[in-house]
């Protein structure tokens, strides 16, 4: 169930929440990594990006994973600055 409007407005979002499972045991395994190895948010979600493609690639579009997968190629960890997409954004202006 969404907002009324939301599918039209913003059907990418919606088709990704659709898809998207994040379920116990990644949050479990995120968190370890956060709290016994001490890494940082920024991190942690690279880590689970690349560790977890095969989940990840299924929820976005096909463009939309090419340019993360480039993105984790690359030696720097600023995802959103490599991609020119920023992570979660929902279109509004500011």
């Amino acid at each position: 169930m969404a907002h009324p409007g939301l599918e039209d407005s913003s059907s990418e979002i919606v088709e990704f929440l659709k898809k998207w499972d994040f379920g116990p045991a990644t949050e479990m395994a995120a968190h370890t990594r956060l709290a016994e190895l001490g890494a940082t948010f920024q991190d942690t979600a690279i880590w689970w990006l690349r560790d977890q493609e095969d989940v990840w690639t299924q929820w976005v579009a096909p463009e939309v994973a090419r340019k993360v997968l480039d993105a984790l190629s690359k030696e720097t960890p600023e995802l959103a600055e490599a991609t020119g997409v920023e992570m979660f954004s929902l279109g509004t202006e500011t």
